[in-house]
């Protein structure tokens, strides 16, 4: 998939680039294609992924606390992308599924998330409005 080739010099960099490399020893060369597949089926339900991402990011977050921060910097790198290649419905589609998956994702892996962190592009996608994430409105209603 296209979408993963410009990205990955920033998946490399930072702290989500330290999880891939020092924790989860990923060879980005090989999981960026698995991963163009998964956001394939998940966008075009097309049947190119059949792997288990909660099950890796339950490893993941045994090897090495998982935090908000990160979800956030993988979010923000993704709709960066997004940004920069894609526009129109899929394209918000794929920042809008992108944050519900890291939001259940945190929930899942017991990842308290905080909506006065998040960042107006997450707020965006998740369709929260500032006024909400500053009332502390539980992403549970959404």
């Amino acid at each position: 998939m296209a979408l993963e080739s410009p990205c990955a010099a920033d998946l490399r960099r930072g702290s989500v680039g330290s999880l891939f490399s020092g924790v989860a020893h990923l060879d980005l060369d090989h999981h960026l294609p698995v991963s163009g597949n998964f956001w394939e089926k998940v966008l075009f339900q097309s049947a190119v992924y059949d792997g288990n991402p909660m099950a890796v990011h339950h490893a993941l977050h045994a090897a090495a606390t998982l935090r908000p921060d990160h979800f956030q910097r993988w979010f923000a790198l993704w709709a960066g992308c997004i940004d920069d290649l894609f526009e129109g419905p899929v394209a918000d589609d794929a920042k809008r599924r992108a944050a519900l998956i890291a939001e259940s994702m945190q929930q899942h892996l017991r990842i308290a998330s905080d909506p006065e962190q998040f960042t107006d592009a997450y707020r965006q996608a998740l369709g929260m409005s500032s006024a909400a994430a500053a009332s502390g409105t539980s992403l549970a209603a959404l």
